[in-house]
């Protein structure tokens, strides 16, 4: 039992190196060709990064500025004792 468990955990750990080994040279050979994309189209290597990476988009998050904040916690604050739209509905 604890043969086969070594035999496993020997081929596990050869299995890892492995994939770490052919990962590290697919790391080196992916940042020889950024570097040459932004070499070609004159551009920094951060801004070709950023173009390739999974969260590239041209949004930024919306992020609810001060004021509207400001306008939002008063209209709650004035409107409180009036029913909204939606519930008036709801009676019909």
């Amino acid at each position: 039992m604890k043969a086969a468990h070594n035999t496993k955990w020997q081929l596990n750990r050869a299995n890892a190196v492995t994939v770490q080994a052919d990962l590290n040279m697919f790391t080196l050979q992916h940042n020889g060709h950024v570097l040459e994309l932004a070499k070609t189209y004159s551009k920094k290597l951060p801004y070709i990064q950023l173009m390739l990476t999974n969260t590239t988009h041209y949004k930024k998050l919306w992020v609810p500025s001060l004021q509207n904040v400001l306008i939002h916690h008063k209209s709650i604050e004035v409107n409180e004792g009036v029913p909204s739209l939606i519930s008036f509905l709801h009676k019909f």
